[in-house]
């Protein structure tokens, strides 16, 4: 089952309305038992609102991105230059919420992150503020994602401890936890 969500961030121009749709749309994938969240921006041009968000819609489920998460938040720091936007996204401990503006925060929002730091700078244009910060999400890896590609385990590259960690967060509990657990029992 999808539910996309839609988020307008920009609308209205002379001679026919614009309007920005960010769609989201939130897949349960039953074979991990886990929910993913995709997310994209779609650009339409219609004599009403309402036909240019159909229509924006239409365009972002054709091109959906996946964001890897850790828990609430992303797996690493990312900084990046999109034509004249400087955009900075940055992993939040649990219960920092969103902080983020504007056409930023609707995208951050989409894709279902609940903690994250956000900065733009260089554009007041929220055209190029959600490029730039859809670009960034597609440059996030997870630390499983970045160790399959070197052919090594998480925890040669991280260690035991932050391994473990990232363990909590996706759901499987650490071999050791499980077997301190099978002993208490």
């Amino acid at each position: 089952m999808f539910v996309f969500k839609a988020a307008v961030v920009g609308a209205g121009v002379m001679g026919g309305e614009i309007a920005q749709v960010i769609a989201a749309a939130d897949i349960p994938v039953l074979l991990k038992d886990v929910d993913q969240e995709y997310v994209d921006a779609g650009l339409r041009k219609a004599r009403e609102v309402t036909e240019a968000i159909r229509k924006g819609m239409e365009v972002a489920k054709r091109n959906m991105i996946t964001v890897p998460m850790v828990g609430t938040t992303i797996p690493h720091e990312v900084r990046l230059k999109l034509g004249s936007a400087r955009i900075m996204l940055k992993p939040a401990a649990p219960g920092t919420g969103v902080i983020s503006g504007g056409a930023m925060r609707a995208v951050i929002e989409s894709a279902g992150i609940k903690d994250i730091l956000t900065k733009s700078h260089g554009t007041n244009n929220p055209i190029n503020t959600v490029r730039a910060t859809l670009a960034a999400l597609q440059q996030l890896r997870t630390a499983q994602q970045i160790a399959d590609l070197r052919s090594k385990d998480v925890e040669q590259m991280v260690g035991r401890r932050l391994a473990n960690a990232y363990r909590r967060s996706d759901g499987t509990e650490p071999a050791a936890a499980a077997a301190a657990a099978a002993e208490v029992k």
